[in-house]
């Protein structure tokens, strides 16, 4: 019998899935180095041959702002800081191209930009917030995502959503932005269309948090559905004094039945909501289970959504506190977005949201055998976790290999008994940066 598993790599502030798809080149990724942020571009050679690209960084419009080769040893990383080439206050993109003698149809590299936002003055943390963006295959076609400026924390400060639209394409880029409210209706003032993006070019948007705290869900529906882009939203939470609480991206994709669990967890300790969208024109009939890490089965909910419409599950409620496990939205046949969305607390602080990241269900789940690759970095205190979801609930054996940014092997292999979520530290070692080597 054939099993499937599905593997995502977390960090305290941010949440990486682990790569299973070749990343095509060219490639295009961002920056952005509004309210301070430092942007740090971490790539990875997940091959055992050196590689060479060439990195370019772009403004928002598309112009070239610089450009330089990087050479990656086998198994190798590198960081390259983006703010260098970057001007302050901006945003725009970067892409990522083989080198002219490098003769690989597919390229190994498995890239993010990594963006840190820095506390002013005295502070009880290293960082305000970080989050991950890792550089995908581009999208085509109708993708649909999720958008929530509710503050998770009861204040009166919205979280601010920003649509981000670019144009990885050697041609121009229209379509159609359709916003539409909690209950599925459509918003069409908060509507709006993106004419002629231009190759390299990048937009933001403000979704939600313009008409203060509230729920919904866009959709995307390019003038032309071969025409390649990219489309995130990023969430940002501030006290209502103005300090940053926390970012984390969440990602455009397109709908389906097929992607099986997501990772909950209400560790140390988190409010973990799962957020639940039928992004057709359809009602959709579902069924919500919410399993503990051992598989057994805490929440098992039957409902119907309505067309463009969603639904938030308290998955503290089923699953208890400080505690891991998986949640898992089922249908038939449909357009169905599902996320797990953390929000972190100190004990000693009662209530406050200290930090927060999403993680996304993900139909390109790896089978037995495929060999994955993930980004590790323990720089700054960071905590990082390995998250392993068995598809199947079937026994089986996985041996995690760390190796350093020169490609040195530097972790002991480990045996697990895999159940339906697993979770494996990789930060017992010293702070390097690593990924996983071939074993």
């Amino acid at each position: 019998m054939t099993k499937l598993r599905f593997l995502l790599v977390f960090a305290v502030f941010a949440a990486l899935p682990a790569r299973a798809e070749v990343v095509e080149l060219p490639a295009t990724g961002v920056w952005n180095t509004y309210l301070r942020q430092l942007n740090i571009l971490e790539c990875a050679n997940t091959g055992d041959v050196a590689y060479d690209f060439v990195l370019t960084v772009r403004a928002n419009s598309g112009a070239v702002l610089a450009s330089q080769p990087v050479t990656l040893g086998p198994y190798a990383t590198a960081h390259v800081a983006l703010n260098a080439f970057a001007p302050e206050d901006a945003y725009g993109t970067i892409l990522l191209e083989h080198a002219s003698h490098t003769f690989q149809s597919d390229s190994p590299l498995n890239c993010a930009t990594v963006i840190y936002r820095f506390p002013q003055g005295a502070a009880t943390r290293a960082v305000d917030y970080a989050f991950a963006l890792p550089i995908r295959n581009a999208s085509r076609g109708t993708t649909a995502g999720i958008f929530n400026s509710m503050n998770p924390q009861g204040g009166a400060s919205p979280v601010q959503n920003w649509l981000s639209v670019f144009n990885p394409g050697p041609g121009v880029f229209s379509a159609s932005v359709q916003v539409f409210r909690e209950d599925g209706s459509q918003d069409g003032g908060a509507s709006f269309f993106i004419g002629d993006l231009q190759p390299g070019e990048r937009r933001d948007f403000g979704l939600g948090h313009p008409q203060g705290q509230t729920l919904g869900t866009y959709r995307i529906v390019p003038a032309d559905n071969t025409a390649k882009y990219g489309a995130f939203i990023t969430r940002y939470g501030f006290e209502d004094t103005g300090r940053p609480k926390f970012a984390f991206p969440v990602f455009a994709r397109r709908g389906t039945c097929n992607d099986g669990a997501v990772p909950a967890s209400t560790m140390d300790p988190a409010i973990n909501w799962g957020e639940v969208a039928n992004t057709g024109d359809t009602p959709l009939p579902v069924v919500i289970e919410i399993r503990d890490a051992a598989g057994q089965l805490k929440l098992q909910q039957g409902l119907t959504l309505a067309p463009r419409s969603q639904k938030h599950v308290y998955i503290n409620g089923a699953l208890g506190d400080r505690r891991v496990g998986t949640f898992e939205v089922r249908c038939t046949s449909g357009d169905l977005l599902v996320q797990s969305a953390y929000y972190g607390q100190r004990a000693s602080l009662g209530p406050l949201i200290e930090w927060a990241y999403v993680s996304q269900a993900q139909s390109d789940r790896a089978l037995e055998g495929d060999r994955l690759s993930f980004l590790i970095n323990t720089y700054l205190g960071t905590a990082n976790w390995n998250k392993y979801l068995e598809r199947a609930r079937l026994r089986a054996r996985s041996i995690p290999c760390f190796t350093t940014a020169r490609g040195r092997t530097s972790g002991a292999t480990r045996s697990f008994s895999s159940r339906p979520a697993a979770s494996i530290s990789a930060s017992t070692k010293p702070p390097v940066r690593t990924l996983p080597d071939r074993c």
